[in-house]
Parts: structure tokens; C-alpha cells; sequence
């Protein structure tokens, strides 16, 4: 019966719940620090350790869920010591311990500096920038950051590791103290350079922004949510960073709106293909293809064989996207070739050309051929007053015209124009005014002209004969008078 109670009892210890992790309270002094440590502490108690060393406190602070550190100290001198936490929520894990450590023996021989600083940067704002470099075989870092909400002191501590002493034998922790502030920076900025969205054409655009960096104060953004199928809005925003205002005081971002569109891009004047012979064979390639251009390049449609007697070959323009030709250009050609030997190649290329004058008031408008290279003209048809007018050029033996030109026929020998000739615009003339007589009573001016003519070579005066003539011309004229009155 004792033995089978026993038993049970065992068991229930064994079943029973283990206890939550106790506090840690500890203080261990070696031959070169002090090391203390509380962990496992409540982190919203008022928990409190003060570190007294050699009679001077160097540790009086509070701490939250847990504390540790270690306290560097000469490994050659005897040092005092004592520890106190004191438990924030209770008193059941309050810990004090004091002690001496004596000298040791063999004091550390191995000298070390630090070979890199902590770094802080804090310009304004609640943000800041801590650089803590990595820990050496020498010595170890220790943050305590002091700083809430951006506001505060941080201070870092280098301990040394047991063995090491500090360049010159100083064995005391070295620290770093920053101040972090949560001032708002209100630093004045402007924007350097300005956004643009290059759109020459197509449904591609191209957005460029000035080089920003964090010392600017502002950042840009981009929003192409109002384009669609490359046509709309592209808005792009200066917003500032926090603690900083534009020159003028103000804060709102700056906005910068560009219009994209999706009309196609025109290329450059796409130049026409021309046929080598119109008759043949001639190989492989009769006719001569001008080199692609940047967005555009020809396309061939040969057979390359002769079909009762002709052989008939296309050439098209094929653009890359987003590209057209130019507003009335020619993007397609054909040509007829036949298989007749040709009497000559093809010296050249022949040209042609009719020139039309507008119409006056008085008179139509007229078509006259101009001047032409390697051709003739056979057919002419020009109306004499206004209406449609027809020439037709051949090409001489062995030329051609160029293919693709208005009213080339397919096998490039002969070129018509079909033109109309302006009417008279319907239009009177205006007349000019008479000219201004002079008064009556001018005295006509004397000159050699004036005496009385006589006959050649016979002297005879003449100035009876004047004289009689007058006479006679107002007795007429008497007469004529009277003959009227007498019929009316």
C-alpha cells in the first residue's frame, strides 16, 4: 500500500503543469567586465536596475522586458561591485548581489581599436538613418535607443571581448551618443528641370523625368490611367517629401499634364521604282528598287517567268507600325514586261510635261506641252475655249518613263495628260475712262507748222483756197439746219 501511494504521487508530479519561464535575474563578474542580466521580465512593468562598480553607479535606469549589458573593467586592479533589479509588478523576482573580483593573474595583452564608427543622420522629420557596423573578434556593439516617435537620444556602446584591451591598455566601453529630433524640416525646395512626354507620333510615347534624389525633398509619379489605345492624358506629379514646402510656402504637389495621340507617324517621300527594259528577258530583275527607307521597305511580287508573252511584276510599300506614307503618295506599282528581245536597252528615262495658263476676262485659259528628254509628242487635243484637254507622249526608242507617275501606262512607254483648261472667268474688262480734252479756250501753241502750206516746187499760196473751203462748210451747215426745221 506505501509503495502503490508513492507511485501515485510520482505520477502526479510528473502530470502536474509546468510553471510559466521564470525571471533570469543574474549578475556574473569575470576578470575583465561585469556581465548583468534580467530577462523574461513583464515589458510594461516599472522594472529598475542600478549597477554600482568601484562605488560609482554607472547603471540607474528602468527597462522593460529585459536588460543586459555588460561592464568593461580593468583585469589588473581588484573592483567592487553591486547589482539591484528591482521587479516592476511584484517583488518575487527582485534580485541584489555584491561581491569583489580580484585581480587576475594575466592581464589581457591583445590591443584593438575601432576600425569603424556608428553613423547617424538626422536632417529633420521623425525618419533617421542609424549605421552600426558589424562586431569584430575585439570588441561588440550594444544599442540602447532612446528615441520615441523620432525624438530622442541613441547611444551606442563598443564592450570589449575578454582578452582585449583598447589602443594604450583602456579597458572602459566606448560610447556614442545621437540626438534624433522629430522637427518638421519646412526646408523651401524647387523642382529641378522639367517632366515631358515626347509624342511624335504612333500609339508609343516616351516619359522623361528629371534626376531626384532624397536631399531633393520630392519624388515623381506617374499616371497613364487616362490613356487609351495610345490617346489620352499622361499627368505626371511632384508630390513633396514630409517636412518639406515649395519656394512659395506651399505644400500641394505639382502636377504636369502632357496630350499623347495615336496618329500615325508619316514617313519620308518614298521614291518609285523603275523598270531596267521593258522588254527582254533581262535576268532575273528587270527593274531597278530604291534602297528601304527607315520605316518602310518594298515588297516584290515577281513570278519570274513569262506567261503567254509578259511577265507581270508588283511592287508594294509595307510600313512598320504606326507609320503611313505621305498624303498622296503612290505605294504600289506595276509593271508589264514581255518576253520580245528589245532592238536597244533602255537608254534613260524619258520625260514630259504640259504647261496651263489660268483664264482672263477677255480670254480661256490655254494648255501648251512643255519641255521634254528622250520623248515626242503624237496626240493633241486642246479645246478653244475652256474644256479638257489631252496630250500624249511617247518615249523614244530604248527610254521609258518612270513608273508609278500619273498617266504612265504599264509598259512605260507612253505618258497621257488629261488636264482641264479654265474658260473666261465671265468677267467685263474694264474699260478705260476717255482721256481729258483741253478748254476751248487754250490758244493752240505756234509752230513752224502754222504758216499758210504752199504746193511744191510751185509757190502757189494756198490760204485762198482754206478760206473758200470754210465758207462752204458753214453754208452747208446753214442749209442742213434749215431742212430739218422744215420736216419737223
Amino acid at each position: 500500500m506505501l509503495l502503490l501511494t508513492a507511485l501515485l504521487s510520482a505520477l502526479l508530479v510528473t502530470l502536474a503543469p509546468q510553471s510559466a519561464q521564470a525571471h533570469t535575474p543574474a549578475a556574473s563578474p569575470t576578470c575583465t567586465s561585469l556581465d548583468v542580466s534580467a530577462t523574461n521580465y513583464a515589458g510594461n512593468a516599472a522594472n529598475h536596475v542600478t549597477v554600482v562598480i568601484d562605488g560609482d553607479t554607472v547603471v540607474d535606469e528602468a527597462f522593460g522586458a529585459s536588460f543586459v549589458r555588460s561592464f568593461a573593467w580593468d583585469a589588473t586592479v581588484d573592483h567592487d561591485w553591486e547589482v539591484t533589479i528591482d521587479q516592476g509588478d511584484g517583488n518575487q523576482y527582485d534580485y541584489h548581489d555584491s561581491g569583489t573580483q580580484t585581480a587576475c593573474e594575466q592581464p589581457p595583452t591583445t590591443e584593438t581599436g575601432v576600425t569603424t564608427e556608428p553613423g547617424f543622420h538626422d536632417v529633420c522629420g521623425p525618419e533617421y538613418q542609424l549605421v552600426v557596423p558589424e562586431d569584430t573578434e575585439g570588441y561588440r556593439f550594444t544599442v540602447a535607443n532612446g528615441a520615441q516617435d523620432g525624438s530622442g537620444d541613441i547611444v551606442v556602446t563598443a564592450t570589449l571581448n575578454p582578452g582585449y584591451v583598447w589602443t594604450g591598455g583602456a579597458t572602459e566601453p566606448r560610447t556614442w551618443t545621437f540626438h534624433a529630433t522629430d522637427e518638421p524640416c519646412d526646408v523651401p525646395t524647387t523642382v529641378e528641370g522639367t517632366p515631358n512626354v515626347v509624342d511624335q507620333c504612333g500609339p508609343g510615347y516616351d516619359v522623361q523625368l528629371p534626376v531626384v534624389t532624397d536631399a531633393d525633398g520630392y519624388a515623381f509619379s506617374v499616371d497613364e490611367s487616362g490613356v487609351v489605345d495610345g490617346e489620352g492624358t499622361v499627368v505626371v506629379t511632384a508630390t513633396l517629401a514630409d517636412g518639406f514646402t515649395w519656394q512659395d510656402g506651399s505644400t500641394e504637389p505639382r502636377t504636369y499634364e502632357f496630350a499623347v495621340t495615336s496618329e500615325p507617324c508619316t514617313t519620308e517621300a518614298i521614291p518609285a521604282p523603275t523598270a531596267a527594259e521593258v522588254c527582254g528577258p533581262d535576268g532575273d530583275a528587270p527593274y531597278v528598287l530604291p534602297a528601304d527607307g527607315e520605316h518602310y521597305r518594298y515588297v516584290v511580287t515577281d513570278p519570274g517567268t513569262y506567261v503567254d508573252g509578259e511577265r507581270v511584276v508588283t511592287i508594294a510599300v509595307a510600313f512598320d507600325d504606326g507609320f503611313v506614307a505621305p498624303e498622296g503618295a503612290t505605294t504600289s506599282w506595276t509593271f508589264t514586261f514581255s518576253d520580245q528581245p528589245c532592238d536597244t536597252p533602255v537608254a534613260g528615262i524619258a520625260t514630259a510635261d504640259v504647261i496651263v495658263t489660268g483664264a482672263t476676262c477677255s480670254a480661256p485659259g490655254t494648255a501648251t506641252t512643255g519641255q521634254t528628254e528622250r520623248a515626242s509628242w503624237t496626240v493633241t487635243d486642246v479645246p478653244a475655249a475652256g474644256g479638257t484637254a489631252t496630250f500624249v507622249a511617247v518615249a523614244d526608242q530604248g527610254a521609258a518613263f518612270q513608273a508609278g507617275l500619273p498617266g504612265v501606262s504599264s509598259d512605260l512607254t507612253t505618258r497621257t495628260f488629261t488636264l482641264d483648261v479654265p474658260a473666261a472667268d465671265g468677267d467685263l474688262c474694264a474699260i478705260a475712262p476717255p482721256p481729258v480734252q483741253p478748254p476751248t479756250q487754250a490758244t493752240p501753241p505756234t509752230t513752224a507748222q502754222s504758216a499758210p502750206p504752199t504746193l511744191p516746187r510751185t509757190g502757189f499760196d494756198l490760204s485762198a483756197i482754206l478760206a473758200l473751203g470754210a465758207l462752204l462748210a458753214v453754208a452747208g451747215a446753214t442749209l442742213v439746219v434749215r431742212r430739218v426745221r422744215a420736216e419737223g
